[in-house]
């Protein structure tokens, strides 16, 4: 138990600072830019908001901003220079990873044998396939990792049974639910094998030796080609690991290959041209969200019980509740992003998606190399919970309302005292974060974009090309805007301890709708999904999608909580007494 909310924060600040460090200890090795041009090495890490500038650099910086772009001001500004692997290099004989389903049009993939490959083209989805059937993997679902900890240490199961298990199911599904991009067998089974002799001898490093696991395609991982989703990328093999898989590694964890993603995670689908859509285990014929879209489905669906994901926008948690998982962003900064392929660099946050919030707390643990402590409530007595009801009910499909309001009406039983916020700057959050995101990510796409344009699929090149549209000063202005938007959600929280509503406003949707005004209130569906979830990524604050029911059509709802800055450990508590109070959450048609 926490001995004090002051310890629990000093706690969370502690491991935020170890991200700190190790984010800024050096990068990976430079490599050839769009002109062929050795550049620096890149530090994913480093933001504008982090990266010291001094008084006279500030001023050269607003006098830049009449002139430039808003990219042009954050290249002039930002440390900022190559990605790892633009070109990248030959898979090493001693890792064969296998490929999954990819474009045929994609280089990338020229080499993958054609029963591999599936054609997709943009907002096009081929009729629904059947499930795979067979014997269930019972990888996660009703085991949680704890006891799949359990049996590991009493020898009821070992890791390479468990690994073999999730391989096996991750390719199984490569039609139906295409959740990876790349598997690693090789790679997979030596790390099992290993977990295996430090359980043997006594070793283990904790709760994740030996659990099987998965990256998201935008994490670099030693030796094991990182695509980001991407055709342009599609080569690259990273000579480091990112420092959240060297911290889940280290943990015992065994990593079984890369999720998929939405293109370079700039899209709420994962809709990806170049290596097929994730499908969402619930219905094969719906969208996963994204961008961390494969991240939850393969936890949906039971191949394994945890996979790391990225949130910018909502990129954890949308995938989360439209697969009906838990799923963690936490607060800016305390998962390091060195090694990961940015979308936004002062938003991008890394987090887990697991079956269930303790599965969660445990992989943030191992992601930060920390130790959490989550109260396990018998109540929730003396917890205060804000609801913003005039923006987060607004445009909300009426299930999703009705589910969420159960939900809430689940936290009072449990003695938590749930009552209406105003903060009316949410109303501004999507044009706010817009304005940032969309030059950010142009920045860093500048070493590729215009100049290799006809290697993007068409909503990644047309989200860049309207980016060039927002200036310098609009950018700076939008990061003001920010800083006043951030003090308003936090001064919410000094009269509340949470803050709660629905995860996304509407379903799961077939992805050729997504440019479609099928949304609540005539809304894109691509961008409404980011509409609840926006608020917490421009305020920097943890928040976590909980399953909280279905739909009458048997769709998952998700229940959105979110807390101060480095509270995961109250946020964790609380999401935990609710999934108690709710109890087993159902099980999708297309689990494993």
């Amino acid at each position: 138990m926490p001995s004090s909310r002051g310890a629990a924060l000093a706690r969370m600040a502690s491991m935020a600072r170890m991200a700190s460090s190790s984010a800024h200890m050096g990068s990976f090795a430079g490599v050839a830019g769009p002109s062929g041009k050795h550049v620096q090495p890149f530090d994913p890490a480093r933001s504008s908001t982090s990266c010291p500038v001094s008084v006279a650099g500030q001023s050269m910086i607003r006098a830049a901003a009449a002139t430039y772009s808003g990219a042009a001001l954050i290249a002039f500004s930002i440390f900022h220079s190559g990605v790892p692997g633009a070109g990248g290099v030959g898979v090493p004989a001693s890792r064969s990873p296998r490929p999954h389903a990819a474009a045929d049009t994609s280089a990338a993939m020229a080499t993958t044998s054609p029963a591999l490959r599936t054609s997709t083209s943009w907002l096009t989805l081929a009729p629904a396939p059947a499930f795979a059937t067979g014997a269930r993997n019972d990888v996660s679902s009703r085991l949680m990792i704890r006891q799949l900890a359990a049996d590991l240490a009493a020898r009821r199961v070992s890791p390479v049974e468990l690994v073999e298990r999730a391989i096996e199911a991750a390719e199984r599904t490569r039609s139906t639910l295409n959740a990876f991009i790349t598997v690693d067998p090789e790679g997979a089974l030596a790390g099992a094998r290993r977990a295996a002799e430090d359980i043997a001898r006594g070793r283990a490093a904790g709760p994740l030796a030996g659990i099987p696991v998965a990256h998201k395609d935008l994490v670099a991982t030693k030796g094991l080609r990182t695509t980001a989703g991407s055709r342009i990328l599609g080569g690259w093999i990273p000579r480091r690991d990112a420092t959240l898989a060297r911290r889940l590694a280290a943990s015992g964890a065994v990593s079984i290959g890369k999720a998929n993603t939405h293109e370079f995670a700039f899209g709420t689908t994962t809709d990806n041209p170049h290596y097929g859509a994730a499908r969402n285990p619930w219905n094969a014929g719906l969208t996963t969200g994204g961008s961390s879209g494969g991240s939850a489905a393969a936890v949906a669906a039971g191949i394994l019980p945890l996979a790391t994901g990225t949130d910018t926008a909502g990129s954890i948690r949308i995938p989360a509740a439209l697969c009906g998982v838990v799923g963690l962003k936490p607060t800016y900064g305390l998962v390091s992003t060195r090694g990961v392929v940015p979308l936004a660099t002062t938003l991008d946050t890394a987090g887990p998606i697991g079956r269930t919030v303790d599965d969660v707390a445990l992989g943030l643990e191992g992601l930060t190399g920390g130790k959490l402590e989550v109260a396990e409530r018998a109540d929730l007595r003396g917890v205060t919970v804000g609801v913003p009801e005039h923006y987060v009910f607004e445009r909300v499909d009426p299930e999703i309302v009705a589910a969420v309001r159960g939900a809430l009406a689940e936290l009072e039983k449990l003695g938590a005292q749930v009552r209406a916020v105003e903060i009316p700057e949410l109303a501004g959050c999507f044009d706010l974060g817009i304005a940032i995101v969309r030059p950010e990510a142009l920045a860093f796409h500048s070493r590729w974009y215009p100049a290799r344009a006809a290697e993007y699929g068409p909503d990644v090149a047309r989200s860049l090309e309207m980016s060039r549209a927002i200036s310098g000063a609009d950018y700076l202005i939008a990061l003001s805007r920010r800083r006043a938007f951030s003090r308003a959600v936090r001064r919410a929280l000094e009269d509340v301890d949470l803050l709660a509503g629905p995860t996304v406003p509407m379903l799961a949707f077939e992805n050729r709708l997504a440019l479609e005004p099928v949304g609540p209130g005539g809304e894109l569906p691509r961008f409404a999904l980011t509409r609840l979830t926006y608020p917490f990524s421009l305020s920097r604050l943890p928040a976590i999608s909980v399953p909280c029911g279905l739909s009458s059509g048997g769709l998952p709802i998700g229940l959105q909580l979110a807390a101060g800055a480095y509270e995961e450990e109250l946020l964790l508590s609380v999401a935990l007494a609710y999934e108690r109070a709710r109890g087993e959450f159902p099980e999708p048609p297309g689990r494993v």
